[in-house]
């Protein structure tokens, strides 16, 4: 799990209030290692940004197939293969365990005062 605990405060002599003052704790993708702002997915224990995951799940280019979760037929596109589905983009990603970045911290200090 490449999470990192960070603080944007700038140590100003007089704290102006801006609320960049406090630790709190940020997600980075384990493969490409960007800062994951939005949703972070999780696979075979590590977490991952939305390019990432892709890559990361087997997956065949120019397939013709018919999606196992949505139904709808695809003509040269990549399939994803994922416990035992044939899977387009859209329902892999909603496949693949995922959480809201804001929803797994909390919104306040990451640290007691």
């Amino acid at each position: 799990m490449a999470t990192r605990i960070e603080n944007a405060c700038n140590g100003c002599d007089t704290c102006l209030g801006c609320g960049r003052k406090g630790d709190y704790q940020v997600f980075y993708c384990d493969d490409c290692w960007t800062l994951i702002e939005e949703k972070v997915y999780f696979q075979d224990e590590q977490d991952f940004c939305e390019a990432c995951i892709l890559e990361n799940i087997p997956h065949e280019e120019n397939m013709v197939f018919d999606c196992d979760r949505c139904g709808k037929h695809f003509e040269e596109r990549t399939m994803w293969l994922l416990n035992g589905k044939d899977l387009c983009e859209d329902c892999v990603l909603q496949e693949v365990p995922q959480e809201n970045v804001e929803d797994c911290f909390e919104k306040e200090s990451y640290f007691d005062d």
